[in-house]
């Protein structure tokens, strides 16, 4: 008996080997697809870690997140450079806080967004301490490499800071 060759379970089969045979080439995708994606989660934890330091008035540990140089703005700098533009800020404002509002990330780069806050009890910016609290926007682009962040591109909204400690002096 000569089966017919259009028969319903040999399309089935030759379906089923199709679509199989469309599938494998997408494994090494899926696999690579993965591996992107984890290692974009693990560079938001490393930025996350890093900017948790913010707080410790020491920043104690910071620069082990930091490569041995690193680029600021464009321009190249020791990491501990770093801690010195932050110890400015802890100056004017000893209790300060960042407060992560959202991550991206894109391959080696991770943008982060949130909230600076602060009481503003020390010098800053030429003005005298207010004791006003104060909250402004800050924005992060930093670029990883090996585990280690090489390049930043940081911005805080500086201009809303020095007009809410404007607003906050004594009128004489």
């Amino acid at each position: 008996m000569q089966r017919n060759r259009f028969s319903v379970e040999g399309v089935f089969y030759r379906g089923l080997f199709n679509s199989l045979a469309l599938l494998l080439p997408m494994a090494p995708i899926h696999a690579q697809t993965t591996q992107r994606v984890d290692r974009e989660e693990v560079n938001k934890k490393l930025v996350q870690h890093y900017m948790t330091l913010i707080e410790d008035s020491e920043f104690t540990g910071w620069t082990r997140y930091f490569a041995d140089s690193v680029t600021f703005n464009g321009t190249r700098i020791p990491p501990q450079a770093i801690s010195g533009i932050l110890t400015q800020l802890r100056r004017g404002f000893p209790d300060l806080h960042f407060t992560i509002a959202g991550q991206v990330a894109e391959e080696d780069r991770v943008v982060t967004w949130g909230f600076f806050e602060g009481t503003h009890s020390g010098e800053f910016a030429g003005i005298a301490p207010t004791n006003q609290a104060v909250k402004w926007l800050g924005i992060a682009i930093d670029r990883i490499e090996d585990g280690k962040v090489v390049e930043l591109w940081h911005e805080m909204d500086m201009w809303g800071v020095v007009q809410q400690l404007r607003a906050a002096e004594p009128e004489g």
